[in-house]
């Protein structure tokens, strides 16, 4: 038994900080990319103080709520968002997600399968 205790408490600690240090790449509609720290949380109701000081939910149009690269806390309208991922899968630094087909690199483009090339 002590031989297992020792080995839980040199492999707790790998185990809980693992997931601390994920950056999240966040891609806009118009192509511009931000950076948090962590993952960003998506909010759609926040507690507002109603006049008896009890807290009410309330519906606000969808929104990401996230820390930069600096520490600093951001927010962006789920609406603009295009794609979130994690910095690591990034392969290409230079190349970024765009929804129109037009500005999509020819690479990312799926090509027809033979029965509708005819």
């Amino acid at each position: 038994m002590n031989r297992f205790s020792a080995i839980l408490t040199c492999c707790l600690p790998l185990f809980l900080l693992s997931g601390c240090a994920t950056h999240y790449d966040i891609v806009t509609i118009n192509g511009r990319v931000s950076t948090a720290r962590g993952k960003p949380k998506l909010v759609t109701s926040v507690e507002i103080p109603d006049e008896s000081g009890k807290k009410r939910k309330m519906k606000v149009e969808p929104f990401y709520k996230y820390k930069d690269v600096e520490g600093q806390e951001r927010t962006i309208s789920a609406s603009r968002v295009v794609r979130i991922y994690p910095a690591t899968d990034r392969k290409d630094k230079d190349v970024y997600y765009i929804p129109n087909d037009y500005s999509m690199p020819d690479s990312w483009k799926k090509s027809k399968p033979w029965y509708k090339r005819l």
